[in-house]
């Protein structure tokens, strides 16, 4: 099982990771359960600076299971799909020529927790962001006979460092458009241009607030809960959908953060389906 363990960065980003590592090995009945922690490592340090902290791995299957830590450098695209650079370490944003983790592999049995140790070296000269995903897999160190499939779980935590002297996040917004989802009437989509000019993470929130114009329907949807981000400098198409509406007439107050001081907010009109 593969699995990008922040819910917050992007639900394209998730499912981009959603794919199956399959190795061979003597047991399919293996319960294999894995976590590990934070979800997320996001961190402001100054150049010349030293950070150290701990990941925590968590192994809650009945099989032990032999870990290995690796790095991928990372950026998104306008369609919020993460994109893996190879190989690890060559972007001018990836953090890995200053990072160190410890250990690299060790056995880790079934119940227990063990804590992997990372320090970051940070450069002398002027940097805006650093960052990479820290990798775990897991294999089942168990006896390898017959042919079953045994899944091999892979969580990847994303790390951030930021610089002090970056500037704050700062969203644009270049195009706000409502329409009725081409799949059901009870469903309208938000298509949006974004651009993150400042040089720090964007994770914009906010809120939707539908009314019928008969003034019989009106809820308030949260916009962006999962926290999903835009990166420095990048642009995105953003997509998301919220429902259940009516079919008929529909107005739309749309408003959200753009940054630690500045709110969008704008009215929009959908019309009802045909």
């Amino acid at each position: 099982m593969v699995s990008f363990a922040d819910p917050r960065f992007s639900r394209a980003a998730r499912a981009a990771l959603a794919a199956f590592l399959g190795l061979f090995a003597g047991s399919a009945h293996a319960a294999i359960t894995v976590s590990v922690g934070p979800p997320l490592i996001e961190t402001v340090a100054r150049p010349r600076s030293t950070i150290r902290d701990i990941i925590t791995f968590r192994n809650s299957g009945t099989e032990p299971l032999v870990v290995s830590v690796s790095f991928s450098d990372f950026g998104v695209d306008e369609a919020g799909e993460v994109t893996f650079e190879k190989p690890p370490g060559t972007l001018p944003s990836s953090v890995l020529p200053y990072i160190r983790v410890s250990p690299l592999r060790i056995r880790v049995q079934p119940g227990e927790q063990v804590f992997f140790r990372y320090t970051i070296k940070l450069p002398d000269h002027d940097f805006k962001q650093l960052r990479a995903v820290v990798f775990f897999a897991g294999e089942p160190d168990i006896e390898r006979t017959g042919n079953q499939v045994v899944f091999v779980p892979r969580m990847g935590v994303p790390l951030y460092v930021e610089s002090t002297e970056a500037k704050p996040a700062q969203l644009q917004i270049d195009e706000v458009k409502w329409a009725r989802s081409p799949e059901t009437n009870n469903t309208i989509t938000l298509s949006m241009l974004v651009h993150n000019s400042g040089e720090r993470n964007s994770r914009p929130t906010g809120t939707v607030v539908v009314r019928s114009a008969d003034g019989a329907f009106e809820k308030t949807f949260p916009f962006n809960q999962g926290r999903e981000g835009v990166l420095p400098g990048q642009k995105r198409n953003w997509k998301t959908s919220f429902g259940p509406v009516p079919e008929g007439d529909l107005s739309i107050n749309f408003r959200m953060a753009t940054s630690f001081r500045d709110t969008f907010a704008s009215s929009y009109h959908v019309p009802a389906a045909h």
